[in-house]
């Protein structure tokens, strides 16, 4: 391994190991507040914190099989779901292979189209993204606009340059911008702006259950006062596209987690800004895994198995053939 290798590998895991231990000493140093706290839990507001996650979790799953449908790649709804929940593997597994192998592992097989399948993949990125950005701007509506003018204009400005930039022609541009740098062929995006814009519309009431989860995951642990509730949201929602965009750290473990307690310590006390996070991600990634491990199981009774040389392969096959 060269030398640059070794540093960037060791700036990626600052970014994870940094903020997870700043919260750990923060959570150590306050452990005479944080133990009644955790020894008070309301255990069923984390069940129903729990099945909130799983319902948002489940409807990625859901919502990745409507783009499908819509590019024109869909298969049936079980052997969506399996491929879909299995290549979630790939977000805590070293590379991207796990991610694309597990979906190409039945739609290449099935349909022999990669370029199609490789393109709703990266659209779904796009979808999740613009699915936050749009709740997000949505709850910005919410705050006085007296109290909070700038950040409201700001919303507005992100909304006009989401449906600016999610025009056909627009979005079908940057997603071949990426194919290439890829080195797989172009595609086009058959889509209509509507069918763009309701799928934008889907991802943010799929992660309104995420901000409910978190919701319901404070009021386990303390009073849930109504001036907290756009706080925990706003935490909830510019971590998650924080965690997105730095697509070098796996699930964005380390930088979700700081940028959330960096938004709630300014509303809520240190110690319950520092368990929050750490407590959401552990109830987020065991609802991810039920659902890895449904859809492994998924594959084991479809009998299908993954061919990593796929990947590799498909896009050379299908190069010369339009989408």
């Amino acid at each position: 391994m060269s030398w640059k290798k070794v540093i960037l590998n060791i700036f990626k895991w600052l970014f994870v190991i940094v903020p997870l231990a700043f919260l750990v000493k923060i959570l150590a140093e306050n452990y005479g507040k944080v133990a009644p706290a955790l020894g008070s839990a309301r255990w069923d507001y984390i069940a129903l914190s729990f099945a909130a996650f799983l319902l948002m979790t489940l409807f990625w799953g859901v919502m990745w099989h409507v783009a499908t449908l819509v590019v024109g790649v869909g298969l049936p709804v079980k052997r969506a779901l399996a491929a879909y929940f299995t290549s979630q593997l790939g977000k805590f597994l070293p590379g991207k292979v796990w991610m694309m192998a597990a979906r190409f592992a039945i739609y290449h097989s099935e349909l022999s189209d990669a370029p199609r399948v490789s393109v709703v993949v990266l659209l779904e990125a796009a979808l999740h993204l613009g699915g936050q950005l749009l709740l997000l701007v949505a709850l910005a509506m919410f705050y006085r606009q007296g109290e909070y003018g700038t950040l409201r204009i700001v919303a507005t400005l992100i909304l006009i340059m989401l449906i600016a930039a999610s025009h056909p022609k627009i979005l079908q541009f940057a997603l071949n911008t990426v194919m290439r740098i890829l080195k797989r062929p172009s595609v086009e995006l058959q889509l209509r702006y509507s069918q763009i814009l309701l799928l934008y519309v889907g991802y943010a009431i799929d992660y309104s259950f995420g901000v409910l989860g978190l919701f319901l995951l404070y009021k386990a642990f303390a009073p849930l006062q109504s001036s907290l509730l756009l706080p925990l949201a706003f935490s909830c929602i510019i971590s998650g596209v924080g965690g997105m965009l730095v697509i070098f750290v796996p699930a964005g473990l380390g930088v979700r987690e700081g940028l959330m307690y960096g938004i709630l310590v300014q509303f809520i006390p240190q110690h319950m800004a520092a368990l929050m996070p750490i407590a959401s991600r552990f109830l987020t990634g065991l609802a991810q895994a039920v659902w890895i491990l449904l859809g492994l199981w998924g594959f084991k009774k479809m009998g299908i198995k993954i061919d990593f040389k796929v990947i590799s392969k498909s896009g050379r096959e299908k190069s010369n053939e339009p989408a």
